[in-house]
């Protein structure tokens, strides 16, 4: 991972047996510009974007990272965003539900 959040959200998603997103997968925007989404399961749209302060907490960062969301958003893109402060469990819950959304539900019994 790029940085030690990274690290543990890949941990968290493993031990939690979710499947391995990619990791810095690179997207073009609309604008024409190529970010980097953090971990990112693409056959999904998820994208998962781990926010630490000392990066993001300053006012350009931020009003960057509102546009690039906006355009993630407009390509389709569902983002979700965790800092260090949350816990694991809210990262396991949120990709799970995520993943969860899009993907089909097995047949019910007697169905």
């Amino acid at each position: 991972g790029d940085s030690e959040l990274e690290v543990r959200a890949l941990r968290t998603i493993a031990a939690a047996g979710l499947p391995a997103p990619e990791q810095q997968l690179a997207v073009r925007l609309p604008d024409g510009t190529t970010v980097r989404i953090d971990l990112a399961f693409p056959e999904d749209l998820l994208a998962i974007e781990l926010d630490g302060w000392e990066y993001h907490g300053q006012r350009r960062a931020f009003d960057r990272d509102r546009a690039r969301r906006n355009q993630l958003t407009l390509l389709g893109w569902r983002v979700l965003q965790f800092t260090a402060a949350m816990t694991d469990r809210t990262l396991v819950e949120a990709v799970t539900a995520g993943l969860g959304a899009l993907r089909p539900s097995a047949p019910c019994a007697g169905a």
